[in-house]
């Protein structure tokens, strides 16, 4: 044993080393080959120079090391400040990035595990670069001012005239919990530009946003998890109308942002996005239940050009408000939960939608897909395709722009399609725009035929008044084609 005392560095015990590093020291004798002290030697001193390296790494600044309580007792909000002025210090070395913010040369913030209370938003001001935050905890306290934000990234308000509206690059935010204590939102992300936030980004107990990106491009939100209130019990939040109030999971304004393994457990609004060239993947919504809380949505699109991969919309509906160019792709609905079609309040067209291969479970007779009515009527209906979709329950209507309907052995041919349909007589901006129909199997013969359109409802008229016995096979579409 004394023999491995030695080869420890002096500044490092036995007892501070890991456990498994111990069990080697201890497996040492005074008879050991010189092979094999130095074998032991190069472990404990590799373990030793990588926890100096890592205490004294010229890259992080800890907010402890500037007095913060990591109990979370007391507030840390003016340690936070000093560390904060500590790490944008490091930009003096004067190196810019091509768009002219400071490259703080991946400096980090690194809470080390602790719990803070903080009494002011923690704001990472504009015009910096490659820098982040880790490793933590943080609470608003009951002082907090109502409605700020725990975290602003980039600075709220402030104009910005770079290149797609992106002030500050390059930021990581991962292995965080934001607790906004029901008096505080979570993270804002102002203007930015390459934001990697997550993994493990976990907020909660929001008032009114969780996560927000204001303007900017492409932050990249991913393997996270966000909630106005905690689930447990469901009727103190989820499904209590009162608790969620306005609150949104995500909110996205602006273009061309990524939501990727995202869940939203609770808020009125799951996600809503009010921009163009998103793309959510994989994004989970259980944020309420259908008919707990009246106007709640899972997810909210209200922008154009916009996608949507494998969304699993838990008993809350997908919101299309005046949708185009909109794709929705391979999606789990449960316990009712439809997609949505909603007339925008400035006319838009409902234009190059694209709903194709989803999953309905546990709808009963509640439809896959429908249109509501709205003040404002949709202004047309254009090269939207509802292709693919399946169902556990026959019951369930599926609905579509296209239908199909046979009818056997008969003389008289009238289709009623207004079931099938989306957009029903009620909301309809135009009339059926294609009708094609054959007939077949018939044991007599007429001169000809026409197809009669009211409203859903079309008849082939024969000009044969004792009409021969027939099968016909009626198909309409609802959408203008291109082309057409």
């Amino acid at each position: 044993m004394l023999v491995a005392l030695l080869l420890l560095p002096t500044a490092f015990s036995l007892h501070s080393a890991p456990l498994h590093r111990r069990a080697a020291l201890r497996s040492l004798a005074p008879h050991a080959s010189p092979r094999f002290r130095a074998r032991a030697r190069a472990l404990v001193d590799g373990w030793a120079r990588a926890q100096l390296s890592a205490a004294s790494a010229p890259w992080t600044v800890s907010p402890i090391s500037f007095g913060a309580d990591p109990t979370g007792r007391t507030d840390s909000s003016g340690a936070f400040d000093a560390a904060l002025a500590a790490l944008l210090a490091r930009g003096t070395s004067g190196h810019h990035d091509e768009s002219g913010t400071v490259d703080l040369g991946g400096a980090l913030l690194d809470l080390e595990g602790g719990d803070f209370l903080l009494s002011r938003p923690l704001a990472f001001p504009s015009n910096f670069s490659n820098f982040g935050m880790a490793r933590g905890t943080l609470r608003a306290a009951p002082t907090f001012p109502p409605g700020a934000f725990l975290v602003e990234v980039g600075t709220a308000g402030a104009p910005c005239t770079n290149w797609g509206d992106s002030c500050t690059e390059d930021v990581s935010l991962e292995d965080l919990f934001l607790d906004g204590g029901q008096v505080a939102n979570g993270v804002r992300f102002n203007a930015v530009i390459g934001v990697n936030a997550g993994p493990d980004l976990f907020v909660v107990n929001f008032t009114q946003s969780g996560v927000v990106m204001e303007g900017g491009h492409e932050v990249l939100l991913h393997e996270s998890w966000v909630a106005a209130c905690w689930y447990t019990p469901p009727e103190r939040c989820w499904l209590n109308a009162t608790a969620l109030g306005s609150t949104t999971g995500v909110l996205i304004n602006g273009n061309d942002h990524y939501l990727n393994q995202v869940v939203v457990f609770g808020g009125l609004n799951g996600v809503v996005v009010n921009g163009a060239a998103n793309l959510l993947s994989g994004v989970h919504t259980w944020n309420t239940q259908i008919g707990a809380v009246p106007n709640s949505t899972g997810i909210l699109v209200t922008q154009w050009q916009n996608r949507l991969e494998t969304p699993y919309l838990d008993f809350v509906p997908l919101v299309l408000e005046g949708a185009a160019v909109t794709t929705v792709t391979g999606g789990f609905f449960l316990g009712g939960a439809q997609i949505v079609f909603k007339p925008h309040p400035s006319g838009y067209p409902v234009r190059g939608v694209f709903i194709s291969a989803n999953q309905f479970f546990a709808s009963g007779a509640t439809p896959d897909v429908v249109a509501l009515p709205g003040a404002v009527p949709y202004s047309s209906i254009e090269d939207v395709t509802i292709a693919g979709s399946v169902s556990d329950d026959p019951a369930t209507p599926r609905r579509g722009v296209t239908a199909t309907i046979t009818l056997r052995n008969t003389t008289s041919w009238v289709a009623d399609f207004s079931a099938r349909l989306v957009w029903d007589a009620a909301n309809a901006a135009t009339p059926l725009q294609a009708v094609t129909y054959s007939l077949w199997g018939c044991d007599g013969s007429f001169a000809s035929t026409y197809a009669k359109v009211e409203g859903a409802v079309v008849t082939i008229v024969s000009n044969n008044p004792a009409n021969p016995q027939c099968s016909v096979t009626i198909t309409v579409d609802q959408s203008k084609r291109a082309g057409a």
